[in-house]
């Protein structure tokens, strides 16, 4: 194809939104209904029944972070067929991926899923108990809003080898929050366009104990609770301009460490990272 397309594919809890919303305008970005229907498509699409769709447009960015199947409220996808279904549409695509500690991305999907209803403790969810504990369980697959983060699904070496045929981009998020100027460099570098200015001012939320929303959650409809005690509370409208604070557990942390230590080790070394090891 002759279009030069930028694919933004994730990860979520990586400053999507903020690209998405503050970065990607004051470039060339051309998501769009059509577009994103395409890129849904993608991801959710049988593939007995999958058509490949005309794409809208010339060139510039597409950003969809589903597209990396690590979703913080949806059930998990195939991540290596989406990555193939890409390659089939766009093989000459600059992709760029954004990962971050394994460790704040658990508190982070947690922090969200809470937020959203989820009621289970923070060890439970990532599959901590004297160790993480692995599953393959094909149950998963078929979860409208998932309950638990296998820890295979953050090893991200897994996730980027399917990427690996493409022109890939792989960025820190932690990079963000501390030189957030070199940050939108890279992403502009990766787009091909000039260095951009942006705002950096955040949006005032109220943090909430994460303990206490989750027992919350109990009493309020939600994604998670069809059947609540009090039916007419919705938690969208309950935690509006609410964020749940990231849970601290020195335990599980020094033990994510350790488990994504040497994984962690080679992507340092490949694409100039810090993730923790």
């Amino acid at each position: 194809m002759n279009q030069k397309i930028y694919l933004h594919v994730g990860l979520p809890k990586t400053g999507t939104t903020f690209l998405q919303k503050k970065v990607f305008p004051k470039l060339n970005f051309i998501n769009s209904v059509h577009n994103e229907r395409l890129l849904f498509n993608m991801i959710y699409q049988d593939s007995v029944d999958y058509q490949e769709e005309e794409f809208e447009g010339e060139e510039g960015i597409l950003s969809l972070e589903g597209l990396t199947g690590i979703q913080p409220v949806h059930e998990y996808i195939d991540r290596g067929k989406v990555a193939d279904r890409l390659w089939s549409k766009f093989p000459d695509a600059k992709i760029l991926i954004v990962v971050r500690n394994q460790f704040d991305m658990m508190r982070s999907l947690y922090s969200h899923c809470v937020r959203v209803g989820c009621t289970v403790p923070f060890r439970k969810f990532v599959l901590y108990n004297n160790g993480f504990h692995e599953t393959r369980d094909p149950k998963l697959f078929g979860y409208t809003y998932i309950t638990y983060i296998p820890p295979q699904v953050l090893d991200y070496t897994n996730l980027l080898k399917y990427y690996e045929k493409f022109d890939l981009t792989v960025l820190q998020f932690e990079e963000l929050q501390k030189n957030p100027e070199l940050f939108i460099k890279k992403v502009c570098d990766w787009a091909e366009e000039d260095t951009i200015t942006i705002d950096m001012t955040k949006e005032n939320e109220s943090t909430g104990n994460v303990s206490i929303t989750r027992f919350l959650n109990r009493f309020v409809r939600s994604r998670y609770n069809n059947a609540p005690l009090f039916p007419w509370l919705d938690s969208r409208k309950v935690y509006n301009k609410f964020k749940c604070a990231l849970p601290e557990d020195k335990e599980v942390e020094a033990a994510t460490r350790e488990y994504y230590s040497e994984s962690n080790r080679i992507l340092n070394d490949r694409f100039n990272l810090s993730l923790a090891v």
